[in-house]
């Protein structure tokens, strides 16, 4: 029974992430579409803008050209975020299945070479260190 039980929240628990890791794809999906419409509404406002000199002009693109330069380097920072935290996710599914993979090697020591052979195999290439780049 209490194995039935450990599977079963098991299962809760990947489905809570799988519906956390959606609503975060979700959330991220509605800011880059808030930003396109942001960023149509300034480009339609600029267009329809006219300048009394060129002083005027190039103070007013240095002003939106300084705005810009400042999402950038924030969205640059964000995007860093970003893939630090699915490098930690990917360290921490990867200790998960090098738990769970080694779990049945302790139970079963009577595996078929073949099937033995395999497993070592895999259980090595998980274990070995990412390479810079090597990023799934």
């Amino acid at each position: 029974m209490g194995h039935a039980d450990e599977h079963t929240a098991r299962q809760k628990e990947e489905e809570l992430i799988r519906a956390q890791v959606e609503l975060e794809e979700r959330r991220r999906a509605q800011e880059h579409l808030n930003a396109q419409l942001r960023e149509k509404e300034e480009m339609a406002a600029a267009a329809a803008e006219k300048y009394s000199s060129v002083e005027d002009e190039v103070a007013s693109k240095s002003k939106k050209l300084k705005k810009l330069w400042s999402r950038y380097e924030q969205t640059k920072l964000e995007v860093k975020d970003i893939q630090k935290e699915f490098q930690q996710e990917k360290e921490e599914l990867l200790d998960t299945i090098r738990e769970q993979v080694s779990l049945p090697l302790f139970i079963s020591p009577s595996l078929p070479p073949s099937l033995s052979l395999s497993i070592s195999l895999s259980l090595s290439l998980l274990s070995a260190p990412s390479l810079p780049g090597s990023e799934i």
